[in-house]
C-alpha cells in the first residue's frame, strides 16, 4: 500500500509512540534500531521502511507495527 508523506513517521517518533502505549516488543529504543539492522530488507520489501541515509532519520509507515510483529514472532 502506498502512503502519502505526511503518514510516514520518523523510527524514534514511532518508538515513543510505542512506548507511550505501553508497547513491550521493544522496551528500548536500541531494540527498535537492532531489530531493524537484523530484518531491514525484510520491512523494505514490505514497504513498511524507508531507510535514512547521511545521518537522515528512517522512515515507517503506519503498518510497520504490524509487519514488525509478524517478523518478530
Amino acid at each position: 500500500m502506498d502512503y502519502a508523506l505526511t503518514e510516514l513517521k520518523p523510527l524514534y517518533e514511532w518508538h515513543e509512540c510505542h512506548a507511550l502505549k505501553g508497547g513491550v516488543l521493544f522496551p528500548t529504543y536500541s531494540s527498535l534500531q537492532w531489530f531493524v539492522r537484523q530484518h531491514g530488507d525484510e520491512l523494505v520489501d514490505a514497504k513498511v521502511l524507508i531507510r535514512g541515509k547521511g545521518g537522515r532519520a528512517s522512515l515507517v509507515t503506519p503498518d510497520f507495527g504490524k509487519v514488525a510483529y509478524r517478523l518478530f514472532f
